[in-house]
């Protein structure tokens, strides 16, 4: 018992160490601002019509202040408002404190079910530290990942529990921690196939004839969170074609493979929506990934450990991995399965070497040394680049191909903070790709009119009418600014 204390102590510390620094960030332009900082219903802390809201907005009607059905993550917000208003520290502490929760129930999941308590230490310390994991921390408006992915890994202890011992009360313990996790963001819908994959490796219940059965309900319950899902308004940033999707799906694979292996130039990414990827380059990776799978699923009987990590890998980022822009926080869980390959595979190479038993476990505790070490120090400096809005946005225009999405969001940010000609460098950055983006002209005429260049703003605002006749707030910009005209107000 000491020895799990002291490894969920030192988790602990890694994880602090290397994240701590976020309470020290602002809000984030995207999505911080509006759904957070902002929204009228968070801001008024614990009342009955916020707590309405929560379990109404998105369900009964579309609400502007949220993406889609959420209420337990809408509730974590509200308490966070009670606690310490709108101080973004708080909001950010909550954040890490919820991620550490998740890394000790990480470890202490995999210990349960596998009995091996380095390994179990090393993929908690994996998934404490990698850079993949800055987004969802660092971003506040990503609570809803780290919600989801504690009751979900709460789920799969409660299933575990029930595997031992069957019972109602147990099984309905599941399902409550399965719906709080779906009622926090619809991320784990494939948690009954990942219920399987646990069945198969590492219980050893394949041979229960009752592992498929058991699994029914829980699907039931994942139905209507898939169907609401599916019917949030889109931005209007990404109206992508469906054969667009379709053919970016393996590329998204193998790019959240790759940047596992080497998480280098980590930023806020946006892929080229207007030309279609390579047909080539999709039945490439596509090729890649099932040969990858056949291999693994070949070797399940010597390895299962490398087969139950690679398919939950593919099933628990699926939910996501259609969805563009990609994001680094969609890998939240899904790292948890090529963790374990790491872990338990890392372990099969280094148990026996011909040094002996001493000698392994020498090698074995540099290994683990070095590679938490190692994406410990990636971590670190990524979650510096978060500090503000518009240094990890300078940042991620730096590195990779054009972004227009934080194109945009850095206009909006230098717009927030008073530097208009700034704002207007980089809308007009964004319009040479999206000139019919309606916002975009919105964005750009408010931006004119506070540097006192009315005729440019009427012009922008125009365009946004123009473009979008629906779009009232710039038919309400439009009118004032003629209105001020024609009075000669400056």
């Amino acid at each position: 018992m000491n020895k799990v204390l002291l490894i969920n102590a030192l988790l602990i510390l890694i994880a602090l160490a290397v994240f701590s620094q976020v309470v020290h960030h602002d809000f984030f332009v995207i999505d911080d601002l509006s759904y957070v900082r902002d929204n009228p219903h968070i801001r008024q802390g614990i009342t009955w019509e916020a707590v309405h809201w929560a379990f109404t907005a998105d369900l009964l009607y579309d609400s502007p202040h949220t993406d889609y059905w959420q209420p337990v993550t809408l509730l974590s917000r509200i308490l966070d408002v009670a606690l310490y208003g709108l101080n973004p520290a708080g909001h950010h502490a909550t954040n890490l404190f919820l991620h550490c929760l998740n890394v000790i129930l990480l470890f202490l999941l995999f210990r349960r079910m596998t009995g091996r308590t380095a390994e179990s230490a090393f993929v908690a310390a994996i998934f404490a530290v990698h850079p993949f994991q800055v987004e969802p921390v660092a971003w506040i408006t990503a609570r809803k990942d780290l919600l989801s992915a504690f009751f979900g890994l709460l789920a799969i202890l409660a299933y575990t529990r029930f595997t031992r011992r069957r019972s109602l009360l147990r099984y309905l313990v599941l399902c409550a921690a399965y719906l709080l996790s779906l009622m926090s963001k619809p991320m784990l819908i494939t948690l009954p196939f990942v219920l399987l994959l646990i069945d198969f490796w590492p219980l050893e219940r394949k041979k229960n004839s009752t592992i498929f059965l058991e699994k029914i309900p829980l699907c039931l319950l994942a139905i209507p969170f898939a169907f609401i899902a599916t019917q949030g308004p889109n931005s209007a940033f990404f109206e992508v074609p469906a054969d667009r999707v379709f053919l970016q799906i393996p590329i998204s694979y193998v790019w959240y493979l790759w940047k596992f292996f080497w998480p280098t130039q980590m930023c806020f990414r946006s892929p080229d929506l207007l030309t279609m990827p390579p047909l080539w380059l999709s039945a490439e990776t596509f090729l890649f990934l099932a040969l990858i799978s056949i291999l693994l699923l070949y070797q399940h009987r010597k390895r299962p450990h490398l087969a139950f990590g690679w398919l939950w890998f593919l099933s628990t980022i699926s939910p996501m991995i259609s969805l563009i822009p990609t994001g680094d926080r969609f890998m939240y869980i899904p790292l948890i399965g090529l963790a374990v390959m790491v872990a338990w595979g890392a372990n099969e190479v280094v148990a026996s070497p011909p040094q002996g038993a001493k000698q392994s476990n020498a090698l074995r505790t540099g290994l683990v040394a070095i590679t938490v070490g190692v994406l410990a120090f990636l971590t670190f400096a990524q979650t510096a680049k978060w500090k503000t809005s518009t240094a990890f946005l300078e940042h991620s225009l730096k590195a990779g191909p054009k972004n227009y999405l934080a194109e945009y969001n850095l206009g909006v940010a230098y717009f927030r903070q008073r530097e208009y000609e700034k704002a207007l460098e980089h809308y007009a950055e964004v319009l040479k790709a999206w000139p019919e983006r309606a916002f975009v002209h919105d964005n750009m005429g408010l931006a004119y009119f506070r540097t006192g260049k009315l005729e440019e703003a009427r012009k922008s605002f125009e365009s946004a009418v123009a473009l979008d006749p629906s779009f009232e707030e710039a038919r309400l910009h439009l009118e004032e600014l003629r209105h001020i005209e024609k009075s000669g107000v400056s």
